[in-house]
């Protein structure tokens, strides 16, 4: 017969905060125990190849702001190497040019942010995620994929320009835009 090991803590979920937890408690000599319900620990800080395999990006967890000590004092604990994004910084060695993306000009990084500005306004328009489909625009929305958008903008007709926001969006969702209707993204961008 198997003997049965007694824990003091039980954590639901091996993702960054319940691996966290387990790593916080086990330095106090806390027994515990963590129960995750995928084959894989990490959470939504998953990346993924994209780009027939040529480069990896992010589909969880895959922002820090400068503001966030905690996670960067982890960062710089387990040495992780942070790459900033494209938009924000100057240096050619981080902006994907080895994956084929040029740095945006200030033109396109002007449209990529008003596009930006234009989803979140478009994302408050709806009162809540729950009632997302009673309002009157949801129905136009749910029947044009989230590239038809980008292909009917104007502010899209630089091909940089749409390539970044197609980046942005596999990014945040972890889908390609064509895979998703419009009223999806604001639906995501609402519960954000």
């Amino acid at each position: 017969m198997n003997e049965i090991e007694f824990v003091d803590v039980v954590i639901i979920g091996a993702g960054f905060a319940g691996l966290s937890a387990a790593n916080y408690l086990s330095s106090k000599s806390v027994k515990c125990v963590v129960i995750e319900g995928r084959s894989r620990v990490g959470g939504r800080t998953l990346s993924k190849k994209v780009c027939d395999n040529q480069c990896t990006i992010d589909l969880g967890g895959q922002w820090i702001s400068p503001n966030q000590e905690r996670i960067l004092s982890i960062v710089k604990e387990l040495k992780f190497e942070l790459i900033e994004q494209t938009w924000h910084h100057q240096n050619p060695n981080y902006l994907g040019e080895n994956i084929g993306l040029k740095p945006l000009n200030s033109i396109q990084l002007k449209q990529v942010l008003e596009i930006n500005f234009q989803w979140d306004k478009m994302a408050l328009e709806l009162s809540s995620v729950e009632e997302a489909f009673q309002y009157e625009k949801s129905c136009l929305w749910s029947i044009i994929s989230v590239e038809k958008f980008l292909d009917d903008h104007p502010l899209c007709e630089d091909f940089r320009v749409k390539q970044e926001l197609k980046l942005e969006i596999l990014t945040l969702t972890g889908l390609f835009s064509f895979s998703f209707s419009f009223s999806y993204l604001n639906l995501f961008l609402k519960s954000v």
